[in-house]
């Protein structure tokens, strides 16, 4: 009994920590034109894809591969491609090349991709009965199903059993906030050197600066004045520590130093290569800007530069 509350204390939790539970709102058509049909008596699975990374060789079209017989046949799943870099001619040469990653739709104003807080692909989505009853990458898709019954519909258990109320409450935690001490972190720059916050806070405040290196993409439409305005900042106030994180959604370290010369940003960049920076931070778009004291402590952030907020 008592681990039986434990685990409902536990499923509560990691739902409210997931932010949505209703099924999300599809597109009535596909990438392709054709009717999105949603089977009521299946559970949905939302997969979110690269359709560049499959091109290059990931194995996302084979994902029947390594999943249950049962979970397939008595799921419906929905193929998602976050709107970076593509249009919906490149989805349909994507299918033509890959039809078993039908139905693929794009994720237009990523309204999926931010409401469920995905940062990366693969990444799965899986609804019962019109809630949210699993998230996770594949590794812990395939942990959850060999928990279940053989067939999905029997089962009501959102949660894996060994999953840890200590790992549900991390996921869960609120947004630091002006005030509250900033969390710490320790990442590589762009040269290799490890940047710890700890050692930064020694010299003084400290100004993070959150971005991505996909700029000028269309969704990022302020990010190079933002970065003009920022270069422009570093050079006259010389006194001040810059720091910059560097989103890893979509790019690695190369293209992270790229980025930096591309733009010649005259500061650090530390690449975020597990998002950790970014979620724990509770950074959800770029550019955006958290203003540190030498004590740890917040004193601002938003989306403005020093003197604009």
């Amino acid at each position: 009994m008592k681990r039986t509350l434990a685990g409902a204390f536990v499923a509560l939790l990691w739902l409210l920590s997931c932010g949505v539970q209703a099924s999300p709102d599809l597109p009535s058509t596909d990438s392709s034109g054709e009717p999105l049909l949603l089977q009521a008596d299946k559970a949905l699975h939302l997969v979110f894809t690269d359709i560049w990374a499959v091109y290059e060789g990931r194995d996302d079209a084979h994902l029947n591969d390594r999943l249950p017989l049962s979970f397939i046949n008595s799921s419906q799943r929905v193929w998602v491609q976050p709107n970076m870099n593509v249009t919906n001619a490149h989805l349909r040469q994507f299918v033509r090349d890959y039809p078993q990653m039908k139905p693929l739709i794009l994720d237009d104003d990523f309204s999926l991709m931010r409401s469920h807080q995905v940062w990366s692909s693969p990444y799965h989505l899986v609804y019962q009965a019109g809630e949210l009853a699993f998230r996770g990458d594949e590794a812990a898709l395939l942990a959850w199903l060999s928990g279940k019954p053989q067939s999905l519909a029997e089962t009501t258990a959102p949660v894996e059993e060994d999953i840890t109320v200590a790992a549900v409450v991390h996921n869960a935690a609120a947004r630091p906030e002006v005030g509250d001490r900033a969390p710490l972190f320790s990442a590589a720059d762009t040269q290799g050197q490890q940047q710890r916050l700890t050692d930064w806070l020694q010299n003084g405040p400290l100004q993070l600066v959150f971005l991505d290196a996909l700029c000028p993409m269309p969704h990022f439409p302020h990010c190079e004045p933002f970065i003009e305005q920022l270069n422009q900042q570093v050079k006259e106030q010389p006194q001040r520590q810059w720091l910059a994180v560097v989103n890893s959604y979509y790019v690695t370290a190369e293209m992270v130093a790229d980025f930096r010369q591309r733009y010649q940003l005259q500061m650090p960049l530390v690449f975020d290569e597990d998002r950790s920076i970014f979620n724990n931070y509770q950074v959800f778009a770029t550019p955006y800007r958290v203003q540190l004291d030498a004590g740890g402590q917040i004193t601002y952030r938003g989306e403005s530069l020093p003197g604009k907020e």
